[in-house]
Order: structure tokens, then sequence, then C-alpha cells
């Protein structure tokens, strides 16, 4: 479990980041958060099922699906990304440096419309 009150209080608190942030920024990029925030019942829920899922103990899930997680990394106050192989692909010196990287970017508007114009007989 957590070392800190803050540190609860970050995790009890998580699923209102969904109301405000869809990105969080790495060394190199902002990375698209597809997923929800977890809310504290999915946050207990998943240290119970998180075994099953080969996530190490020391590691507390607060986003994703399961096979790629963002978790509090319980021993060392850090904030872990890792991969389905449960990787580190990123970390975040606490809690409080995750927040300062989440961020908010405009998704890609994408053309569903279905025709490709240069392969349509239609006139544009």
């Amino acid at each position: 479990m957590p070392k800190s009150d803050e540190q609860l209080a970050f995790l009890a608190a998580a699923s209102e980041l969904n109301a405000k942030y869809n990105a969080v920024r790495t060394d190199s990029e902002a990375c698209c958060l597809y997923h929800s925030f977890w809310t504290k019942s999915e946050i207990e829920h998943g240290q119970q099922i998180k075994s099953e899922w080969n996530v190490p103990t020391n590691l507390l899930p607060f986003y994703g699906n399961w096979h790629d997680l963002i978790c509090l990394n319980t021993e060392s106050g850090t904030v872990q990304m890792i991969d389905d192989a449960r990787r580190e692909l990123f970390s975040w010196l606490s809690y409080e440096a995750f927040l300062q990287n989440l961020t908010t970017i405009d998704e890609a508007t994408t053309d569903t419309s279905g025709i490709i114009e240069s392969e349509s007989w239609l006139d544009f």
C-alpha cells in the first residue's frame, strides 16, 4: 500500500483526472491516454487481481487496461508506465511530477467518409 496520506489522496482522486487530461508527457513526446484513470474501488479491486496479470507486488495500478498500465511504486514513490511484458516504459520521480506532466492534446480528426478523392468518380 502507499506510504503516505498524500499518496492515498492522490489515488482516491485519480478518476477525477479523466475530465481534465487525455495525455501525459514523457521525455520525448506526449502519450495519448486512451483509457480512464481508475476509481478508488477499481484500484482496490486491482490489488486483488494484479498477481493474475503478473504485476509486481510493489506496483499499484491506477490507469490502464491491464496490458499497459500506469502504477504507483509503493516502495520508491515513483509513478511508472509499464507495458504488457511488465517492462518499464517511463518513470516519473513522484506522483507530483506525474501530475505536472499531464496535458491535453487535440485529437486528430480522421476522415470517416470512406471516399478516397483520387480514386472516386465523384466530382469534388
